[in-house]
C-alpha cells in the first residue's frame, strides 16, 4: 500500500476515532436532559394532580411527556445510527491498516443500542398508562 494513502487512512481513523468519542459523550449528554426533562413533567404533573388544577393541564403534562420521550428516542436513533457507520468504517479501515481498537473489542450480544431502547419504550409505556390514572 503506497504510504500516502496509508497515511490519509491513518488521518481517516484518528477522525473516526474522534467522531466516536463525541457521539457516545452525546449520548450521555442527551440522556441526563432527558432524565432531567422526565424528573420535571412528572413532578408538575404530580404536582398539578394534588392540587386539583384542571385536567386539561394535567393531561397536557402527559401528551408533553409522551412526545418528549418520542423525541428523544428520535435522538438516540439518530445518534446510535451515526455511531454504527462510524465504527463500522473504522473496522474496514483497521482491517487494511492491521490495527485492533475497534475490531479488537470485546464483542458483547447485549448492545446499547438495545438497552437504550427498551429504557425509552419503557417510558413510553409509563406515560400512555398515566392516561387511565
Amino acid at each position: 500500500m503506497p504510504e500516502k494513502n496509508q497515511n490519509l487512512m491513518l488521518e481517516e481513523l484518528k477522525e473516526l476515532g474522534t467522531q466516536i468519542r463525541h457521539y457516545s459523550n452525546l449520548r450521555f449528554a442527551i440522556f441526563t436532559v432527558f432524565f432531567a426533562f422526565l424528573g420535571g413533567a412528572v413532578t408538575i404533573g404530580t404536582s398539578f394532580q394534588e392540587q386539583g388544577i384542571s385536567q386539561f393541564y394535567v393531561n397536557s403534562i402527559k401528551i408533553a411527556g409522551l412526545l418528549g420521550t418520542l423525541v428523544f428516542w428520535y435522538f438516540e436513533l439518530r445518534l446510535a445510527g451515526s455511531l454504527m457507520k462510524y465504527e463500522t468504517r473504522a473496522e474496514e479501515l483497521e482491517e487494511q491498516l492491521k490495527f485492533q481498537v475497534y475490531t479488537g473489542r470485546l464483542n458483547v450480544k447485549l448492545k446499547t443500542t438495545w438497552v437504550t431502547g427498551i429504557l425509552y419504550f419503557a417510558v413510553l409505556i409509563f406515560w400512555v398508562i398515566s392516561f387511565w390514572k
